[in-house]
């Protein structure tokens, strides 16, 4: 029944996307940027101006005009295509150098890490002698402060009290 007074469709087509729909969207408002109207497009360009109109509905593409386009309305043909601009040479040559400084960074990184490795590999080798010294000569490993508690205070004059002088 619901197929029926669809036209026969159930469920109803989709409407499949217009890959040109972009273009002819970008090429008029381009044109509209430059305050041109489609006739003076067709004159600068030696085409008609049904031919610009088509362009801009989707009719047709502008395949081999597409660059005059671009120059005409100041665009790059990769917007007109796209809508994305395509990098510059500065860009593209900011880019290198970014990329560049990064492989230079991880390879300074990649240095930094080897030192510290080593440094925290000697430094545990210097505390396993330092105990084993320790354990040679028969004493007591040093007390740390912190597991004695706060360091007694001095009176105001300066001088060390009793305690202190011991």
């Amino acid at each position: 029944m619901l197929a029926r007074l669809l036209g026969g469709h159930y469920p109803p087509p989709m409407a499949t996307p217009d890959p040109d729909d972009g273009l002819r969207l970008r090429l008029r408002e381009a044109r509209r940027g430059t305050g041109l109207l489609q006739r003076e497009v067709a004159d600068k360009l030696g085409v008609s101006r049904r031919a610009v109109h088509e362009w801009e509905s989707g009719a047709r593409r502008p395949h081999s005009k597409l660059p005059e386009i671009a120059a005409l309305y100041n665009a790059s043909t990769s917007w007109l295509l796209t809508g994305a601009e395509e990098a510059s040479v500065e860009v593209r040559e900011l880019r290198q150098v970014v990329i560049d400084e990064l492989h230079t960074l991880g390879r300074r990184i990649d240095e930094v890490e080897e030192k510290l490795i080593s440094l925290a590999e000697l430094t545990a080798s210097v505390f396993e002698g330092y105990e084993e010294l320790l354990r040679m000569s028969n004493l007591d490993p040093p007390v740390r402060r912190s597991e004695v508690g706060p360091k007694p205070k001095r009176r105001s004059g300066g001088a060390p009290n009793e305690r202190e002088r011991v």
